[in-house]
């Protein structure tokens, strides 16, 4: 679709493209029914859970729109019978998809049982009759458990897997995770191993892709034959994974998501480290009602598990205040289409957006909403982010962005445990800078390694997992950790950071509306001058206008906007003539050529030099137009 219908955001186009939404999704949602009821694995329902997840929640926002937003051609019936076809896929319906699923396999496993049994009695009655007729019995043969030996263990090694992003827009993160998990492995076997045996690491990219880190996971527990999975990087991929972890037995370790559906104390082979969104969201809300008094808050979400817990976490710590967001709305995963998303948001005007997203498509959103709204609202990202890879992609333009964390700040000094672990860090990368995310991965793979310290030599996937999810504390120097009964999760800790214009976080009690003019987060450069002596033209062709003006020192692009005059008039009550408002960025020069306009029509012209990325400082005067009529 044309991007100036986009921009334009006229009621009519926007009926368009959430219709075109509903019509191209809601086939995918029936594919998606009709593939689970077919499944015979119930290790395969969270990962169809998460599919249908993913494009429901495109139907429903649409369905949303539409419901509120009727136009005379749209047929009545479209809304409910989308809203029947979102109902049938609800939790439950997965849910009693998966019960159905596990009675059948704990039928066969008691048929499999039931013959293995017969077939130890007849070699029991086989070795009696032998012995009567004075014959050597025949020997009984071992169990599988026995014969194979315990996963990923031998004598000298214990072999850990992981899958993780390594490619695409969350790549960083999971290269940073294992990073840190290296660096914690490294140290260990550097003084000796864990009972004499040396630690190891294999890792499978699965570019933060759901069905990949599925099938790595499989690959990983029956042809790499590991002991244990840990590290994983994303909610919607734990999803996925977790459950062929469990079926096997495998313990699953200190993934990188704060995800409440691993936090439910039945899954007894998860062992989370930190702290979950729920509790990370909590935070953000409290300071923003405590500190700021702020009750406008938007989210902008990852179109997922990981995005809508998230939300919800937020739509909860609202709640207790009786309040609700005044927009969300999400994005494609993988992906960085953040435009639709920001400008839905931008309409209502909040005073603060907190990001359930990765690095590229906050950096882009943060970007689009400073340039549309004015005052800036408050920015908050949750720890799954990335700190650092967000400030690289946000540069100086990020000074005031908030992000809670759930690990200590990895440059602080006072900690013990981070300066074990920027040792341990130099020792396997001389260039590798310190960060919130590999950070992680080594408190995680400390978190490991002291449970395997206290299984002992004779270690078993049983053994390690009881010797974490028992133990009354853990600690990793000066880092305390708490298991108990039904509670996977070692630390509830969530600290608020905010980022400076060069690039380093600094860890802070509150929110302020000044942030970034305090001593260590300096303001952000200020615009520079508008272009000067701007002129509109009718050009060569029917609807075009020529638009020239003088450079302005130091712009990096210039902003051409148009309007016409009777959108302007019909709409200048608070403001709403911004949102008919089309512009386009140019890269530097002083003229532009404006295309497919309305003959016959006239028009007020503007241009506008942009700064520092985003920043756009505007004359104080329109250039008003009336287009040559070609009737």
């Amino acid at each position: 679709m044309d991007d100036l219908l986009k921009w334009t955001y006229q009621n009519d186009v926007r009926r368009y493209s959430n219709s075109e939404l509903v019509a191209q999704n809601a086939g995918g949602l029936v594919s998606a029914l009709g593939a689970a009821t077919v499944v015979e694995d119930r290790t395969f329902v969270p990962l169809a859970h998460e599919n249908y997840t993913s494009t429901a929640n495109r139907v429903r926002q649409s369905v949303q729109y539409l419901s509120a937003n009727y136009g005379d051609e749209l047929d009545p019936r479209v809304v409910p019978l989308s809203e029947e076809l979102l109902g049938i896929g609800n939790d439950a319906f997965f849910e009693n998809l998966e019960d159905r699923l596990r009675l059948v396999a704990a039928e066969e496993a008691l048929l499999a049982d039931n013959a293995a049994t017969l077939d130890l009695l007849l070699v029991e009655i086989e070795g009696l009759s032998a012995v009567v007729q004075g014959r050597t019995p025949p020997s009984i043969p071992p169990s599988v458990e026995e014969s194979a030996g315990v996963p990923g263990v031998t004598d000298d090694n214990i072999l850990f897997g992981q899958s993780a992003a390594l490619s695409g827009p969350s790549g960083e993160l999971g290269i940073e995770m294992r990073l840190g998990i290296r660096a914690a492995f490294t140290e260990a076997n550097q003084s000796g191993g864990v009972h004499d045996r040396t630690l190891g690491l294999v890792t499978r990219n699965d570019a933060y892709e759901s069905q990949l880190a599925f099938e790595n996971t499989v690959q990983l527990i029956e042809r790499d034959r590991v002991f244990g999975l840990i590290g994983a990087v994303g909610t919607p991929t734990s999803r996925a994974a977790s459950p062929v972890a469990q079926a096997e037995g495998a313990p699953f370790i200190g993934p990188f998501t704060g995800a409440n559906f691993l936090r439910d104390g039945e899954l007894d082979n998860v062992v989370n480290y930190r702290a979950s969104y729920y509790q990370e969201t909590e935070q953000m809300v409290e300071r923003l009602t405590q500190d700021l008094g702020v009750t406008r808050v938007a989210v902008l979400y990852q179109n997922d598990s990981y995005g809508l817990d998230g939300l919800e976490g937020v739509r909860r710590a609202l709640a207790r205040r009786g309040l609700e967001p005044v927009a969300s709305w999400h994005y494609m995963r993988n992906t960085n289409a953040v435009k639709r998303a920001a400008f839905h948001i931008a309409e209502a005007e909040p005073e603060a957006v907190i990001m359930i997203s990765s690095y590229a498509p906050a950096a882009e959103a943060i970007e689009l909403l400073r340039s549309d709204l004015e005052p800036d609202p408050i920015f908050l990202a949750v720890s799954f982010v990335g700190s650092e890879a967000l400030a690289d992609e946000l540069g100086p333009e990020g000074a005031g962005v908030y992000v809670t964390q759930v690990v200590p700040l990895p440059d602080g000094e006072s900690s013990e445990a981070v300066r074990n672990y920027r040792a341990a860090l130099a020792s396997i990368a001389d260039n590798a800078e310190p960060g919130f995310t590999s950070l992680e991965g080594y408190l995680v793979g400390r978190l490991a390694i002291a449970g395997l310290e206290a299984c002992g030599p004779d270690l078993t996937r049983s053994c390690f997992l009881h010797a974490l999810r028992d133990a009354e504390a853990i600690s990793i120097d000066d880092i305390q950790l708490q298991y108990g009964p039904g509670d996977n999760q070692g630390s509830d800790e969530v600290l608020l950071t905010v980022l400076g214009v060069d690039g380093n976080y600094r860890q802070v009690d509150g929110l302020t509306r000044t942030a970034v003019g305090s001593p260590s987060v300096q303001a952000r450069p200020s615009p520079g001058p508008a272009p000067g002596n701007v002129t509109a033209v009718n050009g060569p062709e029917s609807g075009q206008a020529i638009l020239r003006w003088t450079p302005a020192p130091g712009a990096t692009f210039y902003r051409v906007g148009w309007l016409a005059v009777e959108d302007y008039e019909a709409n200048q009550a608070n403001d709403a003539w911004r949102a008919k408002l089309s512009y386009s960025d140019v890269t530097l020069g002083s003229s532009h050529t404006v295309s497919r306009l309305t003959p016959g029509i006239e028009y007020f012209f503007i241009v506008g030099a942009g700064y520092h990325g985003s920043w756009v400082s505007w004359p104080t005067t329109w250039n008003r137009l009336m287009l040559n009529d070609d009737s």
